[in-house]
């Protein structure tokens, strides 16, 4: 299991939280990003800024959206919403792990929305990672939002294990998020549900039993295959530096999330 350790963030005004969400066996990392009334260190470039105050519309059509996101999502695994005009338009984006099934996608993003709707009232633009969902809203559909300097990272998780052999550990981890980040950003359909997501293993120990690793990267399927594989490139590194040693964990980012274990 994942011990929640370390929290990592790339600026001190994002509140970070490692949230036990009611469903089992999961857990959940919300971003509420500045609050309305806090400036934006580089407001994304879009007619409707998330600096502006909030309103109860746009708050409206949030919750709206988080209601109507789950059976839009749960098809192909990604739907990306809008609702509402001007200065209250309101976008969310939602992706359930690329192995899931339509059933277990859409139980679980259901769950995280009902959760994520009672968190974060005063922001307008929110990123939350659930065990195998990701929602974030905002106030623009530029998704850039979520990728600028201050908050291309949003979370690193290690495991508490550590490995005998960390030299032979790091060879292997980077060798196979470079085979699975190619893969997630090769193209493809992107209405599948495996677009943008690949898994696989490695061996860093052949005298133990337990000397395999088993990887797992993701994509929102919003993003160009370009994109994708920057946002990936940028998290593998992010382990090794904040963990080495440790025997395995997660890298959040707003637009792309890795898995090692």
């Amino acid at each position: 299991a994942i011990a929640g350790v370390p929290t990592i963030t790339m600026a001190p005004h994002i509140a970070l939280l490692l949230l036990a969400a009611s469903f089992a066996a999961s857990q959940a990392a919300v971003d509420c990003g500045p609050s309305a009334a806090s400036p934006s260190p580089a407001p994304a470039p879009s007619p409707t800024s998330s600096t502006t105050a909030n309103s109860s519309a746009f708050r409206a059509n949030v919750l709206a959206l988080l209601d109507a996101l789950p059976h839009a999502a749960a098809p192909t695994g990604f739907a990306s919403l809008s609702r509402g005009a001007g200065r209250d338009r309101a976008f969310v984006r939602g992706l359930c792990r690329g192995d899931l099934n339509q059933s277990v996608c859409l139980a679980d993003l259901q769950e995280a929305a009902r959760d994520l709707s009672g968190r974060c009232a005063s922001s307008r633009s929110v990123g939350a990672w659930y065990r195998q969902v990701y929602i974030s809203y905002a106030d623009t559909n530029d998704s850039a939002i979520f990728e600028g300097p201050q908050r291309r990272i949003g979370q690193v998780i290690y495991d508490a294990g550590k490995v005998a052999d960390p030299e032979s550990y790091d060879r292997a981890y980077y060798a196979l998020m470079s085979r699975l980040v190619a893969r997630a950003a090769a193209g493809g359909n992107r209405s599948a549900r495996t677009s943008m997501f690949a898994t696989g293993e490695a061996v860093y120990a052949r005298d133990d039993p337990i000397g395999t690793m088993y990887g797992l990267v993701q994509c929102m399927r919003d993003r160009s295959d370009a994109e994708c594989q920057q946002c990936l490139q940028t998290l593998v590194p992010q382990l090794p530096t904040c963990c080495g040693g440790h025997q395995g964990g997660v890298a959040l980012g707003f637009n792309c999330h890795l898995r090692v274990q």
